[in-house]
């Protein structure tokens, strides 16, 4: 343990600031838009969007939107948080395989985790699934 101790008070006591360290590290991330759980901030990361207050989130690569053919990338992220939905075009049916647009409609469960449903324009209908 002393080797150890020893070891870290040397590495302490001869820290230099590297050069260009600020390019490897991340800069400030990117706030994507308003938590609709908490009212926090949603901030963009490396594999999705999460809320900087709760544990929302909003992951890119999503089960709903891969079954579609489609993921979430901010602009979408943004889209959802500001109005809880966004229209897709060409979305991929898991079923038949053809393409098709849609709205995706997001709101949140009782855990404020997203639940995502869509809308279709041509008939009204509706179709509801989990994340």
């Amino acid at each position: 343990m002393n080797e150890i101790k020893n070891t870290v008070a040397d590495l302490v006591n001869n820290y230099e600031v590297m050069k260009d360290a600020g390019s490897v590290l991340p800069k400030d991330v990117e706030v994507v838009g308003k938590c609709p759980a908490c009212g926090g901030s949603v901030k963009e990361k490396r594999k999705g969007y999460f809320c900087s207050d709760c544990k929302f989130a909003l992951w890119q690569n999503n089960r709903y939107f891969e079954s579609i053919g489609k993921y979430i990338d901010a602009k979408t992220a943004k889209k959802l948080l500001k109005d809880g939905r966004i229209k897709m075009k060409g979305c991929k049916s898991r079923r038949t395989g053809r393409n098709f647009d849609a709205v995706i409609v997001m709101s949140l469960n009782e855990e404020n985790k997203p639940v995502f449903s869509m809308e279709f324009e041509n008939n009204g209908g509706r179709t509801n699934e989990r994340v």
